[in-house]
């Protein structure tokens, strides 16, 4: 029991500070796209950068988002890890079968 609830302790940080990255990449594009600038020119990540977010958040390399880079980065970021989904699901005994998941955008 005691290393569920360090495990849950440690996973709510961690998932704390992803919120905060895609809260700011949600004003960035929010920013963008009401001063009408949203382009590579001001706002753009390569696409290692969109590569390396894709796997710290536990999707495949070629999981496909939709959008310019910033509309890609705020959509990987703005969700669950999924290693942290699989966990919530192992720990709640939930038949991960009767559950649908849409990973991508």
């Amino acid at each position: 029991m005691v290393d569920l609830i360090c495990s849950y302790s440690l996973m709510s940080k961690g998932v704390k500070k992803i919120e905060i990255i895609a809260e700011l990449y949600g004003y960035l594009l929010k920013d963008a796209l009401v001063r009408k600038i949203y382009c590579r020119q001001f706002y753009n990540l390569s696409e290692s950068d969109l590569l390396r977010f894709k796997i710290f958040q536990g999707f495949d390399w070629d999981t496909i988002f939709s959008g310019a880079p910033l509309e890609q980065a705020y959509k990987i970021w703005n969700q669950l890890p999924l290693p942290v989904v699989k966990f919530l699901l192992e720990t709640h005994d939930v038949n991960s079968n009767e559950l649908v998941v849409h990973i991508g955008f």
